[in-house]
């Protein structure tokens, strides 16, 4: 499929290719066999649903950000005459304004990427 670009089907009108699609896809047509509509309805993936291991999951991450939040609040109490410099608080501040600014850039490249087609 060399030089094929994935376009996702027009859900509006399934009967009708779009205008940049060069040819009608078998498999996009509406049918009126209703075990075709299970078929296709089955094939969608995953429920949505979080299963057994995925609650698992869930609760043992759930831990280990009790356990770390812990951490933090006893060894925060056990140095309090420890004090963070002017400098220290601008630099704190800096890492954090570069960090969500390096974040939001990374999501609009790829909000960008997605809407003109660029994903692989």
């Amino acid at each position: 499929m060399e030089g094929h670009v994935f376009r996702p089907p027009n859900w509006d009108n399934l009967e009708q290719p779009g205008p940049h699609d060069s040819h009608k896809d078998e498999g996009m047509t509406q049918s009126s066999d209703p075990s075709n509509d299970n078929k296709r309805n089955s094939e969608k993936g995953p429920s949505g649903r979080i299963g057994g291991g995925g609650w698992v999951v869930i609760f043992v991450l759930g831990g280990f950000l009790v356990l770390a939040v812990w951490y933090a609040v006893d060894m925060w109490g056990r140095v309090p005459d420890v004090g963070i410099p002017a400098m220290g608080w601008f630099i704190l501040i800096l890492g954090a304004v570069v960090t969500l600014i390096a974040g939001a850039g990374l999501m609009a490249l790829l909000f960008y990427s997605n809407r003109h087609n660029r994903d692989f």
